[in-house]
């Protein structure tokens, strides 16, 4: 009884091991891993690493392609957020929150970063965020835009309209970086950053 015993687990077992539910009994079926709350006020913690930059493979050796981590520091070219590795790096998951609207003037929450922009669209008024205070710009600002994917090791861009440094703001993945004008049509990135291939670098220009 008991060799048909094993027999008989060993055979019905795989379908089991095929998807895992987590307080349920019923994972969904597009799930390998479905997870449910036992309560309504509780969420999934995603690990949490110090990293050092997008290509740090010390702090996580060997990451596997699609890896996800909440990044902890703030360094050269990389900020808190959550991240996934790519194969070749570190990518920062890309939301609109660097760009927020609204129908009143922004007050200060604790999420802002250096370069983060506000439109107020009852005015028009656009605000830029210096690292403890929402500036005004101008009121019926419009905003152009451009997105460039960065080869390997790119430092310069060309712009498709002249730019000066008091009207344009670049970001890389998603990050506010420093650059220098180089001449009406052309940017570099501030000194010890460069860019990884399918990098996306998007410049503003405030009008």
């Amino acid at each position: 009884m008991r060799f048909i015993f094993i027999v008989c687990t060993f055979l019905i077992s795989p379908p089991f091991l095929s998807q895992v539910g987590i307080n349920t009994p019923s994972p969904d079926p597009s799930a390998a891993l479905d997870i449910v709350a036992k309560a309504s006020d509780k969420g999934l913690l995603i690990p949490r690493v110090p990293l050092q930059n997008i290509t740090d493979i010390t702090t996580v050796p060997n990451p596997a392609v699609s890896l996800l981590v909440y990044n902890t520091t703030s360094n050269a070219g990389i900020t808190k957020g959550y991240y996934y590795w790519d194969g070749s790096k570190w990518l920062r998951f890309n939301d609109s929150s660097k760009i927020f609207y609204g129908n009143a003037d922004p007050t200060i929450p604790t999420t802002n970063s250096t370069g983060d922009i506000y439109v107020n669209n009852s005015t028009g008024t656009l605000f830029v965020y210096n690292g403890s205070n929402w500036i005004s710009q101008m009121s019926g600002t419009e905003i152009l835009s451009v997105k460039i994917i960065a080869a390997d090791g790119q430092t310069e861009f060309p712009t498709p309209w002249s730019i000066s440094t008091s009207n344009t703001k670049v970001y890389r993945n998603g990050v506010n970086v420093d650059f220098q004008v180089l001449s009406s049509f052309n940017i570099k990135l501030e000194t010890g950053v460069s860019c990884y291939a399918n990098d996306e670098i998007k410049i503003y220009k405030f009008l």
